[in-house]
């Protein structure tokens, strides 16, 4: 039985608001489409839902002329490129919606065919190859593949990308970062580390938001203190301990120099 669901998730928020001896001005539907709504969309731009898709000519929309901007070796001087690049549709279902794009990953052949084919490798004998020839054949691979032209892309919201370079009937495997739509997808430490704390903090601006109208409620028993003081500065203190744990969230890309 998982327990990253939203009834686990309602009864922790309401607990940690005092429910039910603390009056709770929102309901259990109202705390799940605050959720649903704001809370996991922004989640999802830190740590997204994982999602491949593979885009093949099948998928090609046309051309389109896009630019490229490089700095020139005088301050403030810069110089724009215009090339044409084919624009792909990314085949997303329409419950799916696209963050960004992580990683693309591009078939040897896109590139010229450079490094050492498997198949020869495989006639010497892999197993019986001497030491240090494979270390020789490795750093040619390595050689060839570090003077090749690297293809690169270009995401535009919603689910279209820009390639710099003609598939030619091949595929390509497109590794995007999606809006997480149930809890179950969220690993598991996040979900307990950052989500749940986050949530709790949420509830708690919204409830702030509704009392802060009144510092006080008359009933024929006297008068109630709403206490949204003590709230909004509960909220400011665990949303500063979230922003701390997501600042130190590692990067979503590493750039690589060879």
């Amino acid at each position: 039985m998982s327990y990253q669901n939203w009834n686990n998730i309602i009864r922790y928020v309401k607990r940690k608001l005092g429910v039910p001896l603390n009056f709770l001005e929102l309901s259990d539907a109202d705390i799940k489409e605050i959720l649903v709504e704001d809370i996991l969309p922004a989640f999802s731009q830190y740590l997204g839902r994982p999602a491949w898709f593979r885009i093949g000519p099948q998928h090609l929309i046309g051309l389109k002329e896009a630019t490229d901007e490089t700095e020139g070796d005088i301050e403030g001087e810069s110089f724009t490129t215009y090339y044409m690049a084919e624009q792909y549709r990314i085949p997303t279902p329409p419950d799916m919606h696209i963050v960004d794009v992580q990683e693309v990953y591009w078939p040897q052949y896109f590139t010229g065919g450079g490094g050492i084919d498997s198949d020869v490798i495989q006639s010497m004998g892999f197993i019986q190859m001497n030491p240090m020839d494979m270390a020789i054949m490795n750093t040619y691979s390595d050689m060839v593949e570090s003077m090749q032209s690297v293809p690169t892309f270009r995401f535009m919201p919603p689910n279209l990308m820009l390639l710099d370079v003609a598939l030619r009937g091949k595929d390509i495997i497109v590794e995007c970062k999606t809006i997480h739509t149930e809890l179950e997808t969220i690993p598991s430490d996040m979900y307990h580390e950052l989500f749940k704390p986050w949530a709790l903090a949420e509830i708690l601006d919204t409830v702030v938001q509704l009392r802060k109208k009144y510092r006080n409620m008359s009933t024929p028993f006297g008068e109630i203190n709403l206490n949204w003081e003590e709230l909004q500065q509960r909220h400011e203190t665990i949303m500063q301990t979230v922003q701390e744990k997501l600042d130190s969230l590692p990067p979503d890309r590493l750039i690589e120099f060879v």
